[in-house]
């Protein structure tokens, strides 16, 4: 979203703030080291080919902070204005800097068509609209005139905004047309669907052999792993493990008692508020102006019978509930107005008004004759939204319906019958019912039940001091079982996490667990965790890229395992002329996969086997094969029989336009790897 909520009445605060980031986006950090007093700042990343350090990304970070807080009217967090600054650099230093190396412009007529053109986009449209509700060219126009005129930081900022925005729409749209497929790929895929091939096949499972029978020494292990180490399937991203302590921190009575007391006190302070709005986004812990209406239905019976009981600008609370106080202040008292009618709907045609007219008024004059309005439904009506209930429209409340039809169904009598002329055509309308309830319009304010700073205090001296009692990993474990206190394991927390062990707002913890001079065994200090103080124990760590073989020892056993088993089929199967003769010496009955695709390489009876298949496909039928390993077992197949696609079939134009809409939903992808080609690396999660 733009600064159009503030173009009107930008403040001098804004031009400091701009003005205090352009220069900060030109300053040198090695100039800013100096003026620092030549202190090494610590590197939390790369953009293209400059370092980026944490002095550098916090004076961005607060240029952002400040631009949403005054150009915006939006408050955000630090962590969101951080990640705003960090793609913002990202943005000018890589995506910008390749847009204009392809070439790619734009021109002053497109800055004019995006806000007030017939290209104008929906920020400026719903933003800019006259008395009569429309669009008005002629405010956008004036508006930044006068920006131009007066604050030409702001006005430049905007347009920066504006130009990226629509030079990284092109520059998507040319990754996207970059992006095509040839007639050799869409014949591939042609073959991949309605190419077919049937084979026999018996299959002896890995699984029918238990593991416990066969022996992987440490030798076989790490010879396995040396030769496959750097394989793409056991590439990792780098992570830690801990066991994890929760100490949770929760409000006592007497927290409860003291928020329930400042409660009342704003309740008395609510009632005399003469601008509620601002009162309510001051002290309400949402922050939020709600104002809703409620019949005595909506609201629970002790809420309601205050809240009825009480006069426009009354305060009823506070009313507390499991997690907060919450005040309501009356300001408006109103009904609840609802209508139940039946219609037919006679559709409007504009060559022929007259007719549709008449059709209209004959149908109420019959219903008036004593016709059954149902039948007539059931027969005339063009509404399907209604045809199946007779017509009916049960209980709906006003601003619902279309203003011709509300207004006879919410002003006319009970009982009467009419027509009335809408958008949609002619309706014959019968008024059924008529109800109406009280209501009071509230306006909430909450109060959060939250632990105090005593209390906080409390628990981390009692974290504190469990930890000091039991500083051992081993001692601390015993220690928490005695106790009955969990150990809960954390596996494979990556960088940046923000939950651990179920507990969120743990970024403390991780920024503990990723520190340089962190090893396995260590245990953290107290870490406050939202509502929470945590203690880990660190049980293992893994770097960015090839594992070492005690992180995936798992993963290696099972492939070895897979290995030898597949020898001990083999050497049971020995040699054979058919698939039957392979099933009897595995005690086993050949079973028949029929029509089987390579775009779809699913065998029933034995799942997803790609490589079977393929070489299903690239023999010949009658061939009985060796013995194939795939995914669940060893396969002996014969090929029964093939159907190859009709090449003379393809509709090339429609299987390359599906193929071409798969690789464009890729772009994103594509731009990733354009972070990664240019060197970008972000570490902020290990400072932040």
């Amino acid at each position: 979203m733009a600064i159009i909520g503030k173009i009107r009445s930008q403040s001098w605060l804004l031009l400091v703030i701009i003005g205090l980031g352009i220069l900060l986006f030109i300053l040198d950090p090695s100039a800013l080291q100096t003026l620092f007093g030549g202190q090494q700042i610590p590197s939390i990343g790369k953009v293209g080919d400059t370092e980026v350090n944490t002095q550098e990304l916090e004076q961005r970070t607060q240029y952002w902070a400040d631009m949403y807080a005054t150009g915006y009217n939006q408050q955000i967090s630090a962590e969101q204005a951080r990640n705003i600054a960090w793609q913002d650099m990202v943005k000018q230093e890589v995506l910008m800097k390749d847009i204009d190396a392809v070439g790619l412009r734009f021109s002053d007529e497109e800055f004019d068509d995006l806000r007030f053109g017939e290209g104008a986009i929906t920020e400026f449209t719903e933003n800019f609209k006259g008395e009569n509700g429309q669009f008005d060219p002629e405010r956008v126009k004036f508006s930044y005139s006068n920006l131009y005129k007066n604050n030409r930081p702001v006005w430049e900022a905007e347009y920066r905004r504006l130009k990226e925005n629509r030079l990284s729409e092109k520059y998507n749209t040319l990754l996207s047309k970059s992006l095509f497929t040839n007639s050799l790929d869409v014949k591939d895929a042609y073959d991949a669907k309605n190419s077919s091939v049937s084979f026999n096949y018996v299959m002896k499972a890995f699984n029918e052999i238990p593991d416990s029978t066969i022996t992987v020494s440490d030798s076989e292990l790490n010879s396995f792993f040396s030769t496959h180490k750097n394989d793409v399937k056991y590439k990792q991203k780098a992570g830690r493990d801990m066991d994890v302590m929760v100490f949770p921190v929760l409000p006592t009575p007497e927290d409860i008692a003291g928020l329930r007391g400042d409660a009342e006190q704003l309740a008395s302070q609510f009632k005399s508020s003469e601008k509620d709005s601002l009162f309510v986004v001051q002290n309400s812990d949402t922050r939020q102006y709600t104002l809703n209406s409620y019949t005595k239905a909506d609201l629970d019976s002790s809420l309601a019978t205050a809240v009825f009981a009480s006069a426009i600008g009354d305060v009823v609370g506070p009313i507390e509930d499991a997690t907060s106080f919450k005040l309501y202040k009356i300001k408006n008292t109103d009904a609840k107005s609802e209508a139940t009618v039946r219609h037919i709907l006679i559709k409007s045609d504009p060559t022929n008004e007259a007719v549709k007219k008449a059709k209209a008024d004959s149908i109420l004059a019959a219903i008036r004759k004593g016709a059954k309005f149902e039948a007539m439904v059931e027969k005339f009506t063009e509404d399907p939204g209604s045809k199946a209930t007779g017509g009916k429209y049960e209980w709906f409340p006003k601003g619902q319906m279309v203003k011709e039809f509300e207004d006879f169904s919410f002003n006319e009598p009970k009982g009467k019958l009419g027509v009335v002329k809408t958008s949609y055509g002619y309706h014959i309308i019968e008024n059924m019912d008529r109800r109406s309830e009280p209501m009071r319009s509230l306006l909430e304010l909450t109060k959060t039940i939250e632990p105090s700073t005593s209390t906080f205090d409390n628990v981390y001296e009692m974290a504190n001091a469990y930890l000091i009692d039991h500083n051992d990993p081993e001692e601390l474990r015993a220690a928490a079982a005695a106790e009955g206190i969990t150990l809960t394991p954390a596996k494979n927390v990556v960088a940046g996490s923000a939950a651990v062990a179920g507990v969120s707002d743990a970024k403390e913890l991780v920024r503990w667990a990723y520190a340089p001079e962190r090893s396995v065994g260590d245990i953290s200090d107290p870490k406050e965790a939202g509502n929470n103080f945590i203690i880990a124990i660190l049980t293992g760590a893994k770097e960015d890229g090839a594992p070492k073989l005690a992180d995936v020892t798992d993963q290696i056993k099972a492939e070895v395992l897979k290995e030898k088993k597949a020898k001990l089929i083999k050497d049971q199967l020995g040699s054979y002329a058919s698939v039957d003769e392979a099933a009897a010496k595995l005690s086993k009955t050949a079973a028949a996969a029929q029509s089987v695709t390579l775009s779809n390489p699913t065998i029933t009876g034995a799942g997803r086997e790609p490589i079977i298949v393929g070489n299903a496909f690239a023999h010949n039928e009658g061939e009985v094969l060796s013995p194939i390993v795939g995914n669940s077992g060893v396969f002996v197949i014969q090929v029964s029989g093939k159907v190859l696609a009709n090449a003379e079939a393809i509709d090339m134009e429609a299987e390359k336009g599906a193929l071409n809409n798969t690789l464009r939903n890729s772009v994103g992808q594509m731009n990733n790897a354009l972070n990664d080609a240019r060197g970008v690396k972000n570490d902020m999660a290990r400072f932040y």
